[in-house]
């Protein structure tokens, strides 16, 4: 009998950038146009620490492919900026449906304990940051 292999449990931690460092990266690829990669040479304004925060966050929202190509929902983003609020929307529909089932009455300790259990990886400061993001 063949056994099947585990499923992939390569779960992202969600992003802890600030929100404006997502949307300064996507107002720059609208100006320059979207790289085939997004390297340290196309981020050498940011520091390296900075830049591994953002490949995180990007691979998390699914902007961005292991190789560090851009996907199409990140030149979505770019290209359609009309559109823009609405795919933003949807990226954290889909993304933070988990935190949105909460609903509106939700106290802050819940959120923190959706954060936790949905984020493991993350410290208390780091989580802080991922709760500001969302």
């Amino acid at each position: 009998m063949a056994v099947e292999p585990a499923p992939e449990t390569s779960e992202t931690s969600p992003p802890y950038i600030p929100f404006r460092t997502l949307m300064n990266l996507v107002t720059r690829m609208e100006a320059e146009g979207v790289p085939k990669r997004i390297d340290k040479g196309y981020l050498n304004n940011m520091a390296g620490g900075v830049q591994g925060q953002l490949w995180a966050a990007l691979r998390s929202l699914d902007l961005m492919k292991e190789d560090r190509e851009p996907t199409a929902a990140l030149r979505a983003l770019v290209q359609e900026g009309d559109e823009r609020p609405t795919l933003i929307a949807a990226l954290l529909e889909s993304r933070y449906s988990w935190a949105l089932a909460l609903g509106t009455d939700a106290t802050n300790d819940q959120l923190v304990e959706a954060f936790r259990e949905h984020g493991p990886r993350l410290s208390a400061s780091p989580r802080k940051k991922a709760i500001s993001f969302f």
